[in-house]
């Protein structure tokens, strides 16, 4: 596969059933990927073209397009790479033109609006299965099906918790899994597949090399102290301090370092006093020390191409600059990537890594 792959642009509905292929007049094309949040698609159209399609399928311009409803799928050569549903199309004139922006954002969003209700759940299993046992229980409610089905969840650990309702989203209940110590991964498949990943998503690719000057074309590793923390202070639900449980976590060496960096936390679902650990634990994990997260952009003409490597997956740096002495010749995991295609197919990849 080559960075010349034809990308093939798709509508479909909630069932998967096609609606329209776009690819032809999708004059606009990028797509995000970040490791254990939403993917977002950004696609562009001359609104005349996008009018007659409509008109052509038999279809009104809402019901080709349909926010909320219908979904977008992408397809790189063979392969079927990003999916999610619209949630935004605007149509706009001005004295120059008349276009179209259609946004689609990953399916984890469909659970950005769903909670536990009326009685706190509580579950003594896999972290995994967990997970999926809120989607499932969501999905089960009057109306309440998204078409998520379970996919492939790998053991991880056992967890004893017990969240509180009306308080924290199911989106960020899943989330909160990865923010943990020896935490999973989760993905949504283009065709609503929930995946599960331990120790984590991604393969050990350290074959694949990218280099500046190489196949880099620019690169940043900024180094940000704004955001430090070696004293987290971690909040459970409840109300007041004799109800509400307050687990605070320091780590001594980063506080004897850059003197005292504090931080609340408040999590609204949470009573369980390990959890709340666990949470504290990861923050400094997390933002003890300076952060780097180095930022780069990829020459998509050159190897390795698009499609060799993905989300999670471990690969090596080059760097022939001193300023870069931390990225060279190290091993890094992508956590994002972002995709922008011109109208000949060309790629231009952006990513964004951290320690592997």
């Amino acid at each position: 596969m080559t960075q010349s792959s034809r990308y093939t642009i798709e509508i479909v509905n909630p069932q998967g059933q096609l609606v329209a292929d776009v690819s032809g007049i999708a004059t606009g094309r990028s797509f995000t990927v970040r490791r254990n949040r939403p993917e977002t698609i950004t696609l562009s159209f001359d609104l005349g073209e996008a009018v007659r399609l409509a008109r052509d399928l038999g279809l009104s311009f809402t019901q080709l397009f349909g926010p909320g409803i219908n979904e977008v799928r992408v397809t790189r050569g063979n392969r079927t790479i990003v999916g999610g549903q619209i949630v935004y199309a605007e149509p706009r004139l001005t004295a120059d033109a008349r276009t179209l922006s259609v946004r689609a954002t990953g399916f984890l969003d469909l659970f950005k609006d769903r909670y536990v209700l009326n009685a706190p759940v509580s579950y003594t299993a896999d972290m995994g299965q967990v997970a999926w046992n809120f989607i499932n229980t969501t999905q089960s409610l009057t109306d309440g099906d998204f078409g998520v089905r379970q996919g492939t969840i790998q053991a991880s650990r056992t967890i004893t918790d017990t969240w509180q309702p009306f308080a924290t989203s199911i989106k960020d209940i899943i989330v909160g899994f990865t923010e943990r110590i020896s935490g999973i991964d989760f993905a949504f498949t283009p065709n609503k597949q929930f995946n599960v990943y331990y120790p984590g998503i991604g393969t050990d690719k350290t074959e694949l090399l990218f280099s500046y000057p190489g196949n880099i074309r620019e690169i940043a590793a900024p180094v940000d102290a704004t955001e430090l923390v070696n004293v987290s202070i971690n909040r459970g639900s409840g109300n007041g301090l004799d109800q509400q449980p307050i687990q605070p976590r320091t780590d001594t060496a980063s506080r004897s370092s850059y003197k005292r960096r504090e931080r609340i936390d408040d999590y609204a679902s949470i009573n369980v006093i390990p959890t709340l650990n666990e949470k504290g634990d990861e923050t400094l994990r997390r933002f003890a020390s300076p952060t780097r997260i180095p930022e780069v952009t990829l020459d998509g003409a050159a190897e390795p191409f698009l499609g060799s490597y993905w989300i999670g997956d471990r690969v090596r740096f080059a760097v022939a600059d001193p300023a870069f002495a931390e990225l060279d010749g190290q091993t890094w995991r992508i956590n994002e990537l972002d995709v922008a295609i011109d109208e000949n197919d060309h790629e231009t990849v952006r990513l964004k890594v951290g320690y592997a």
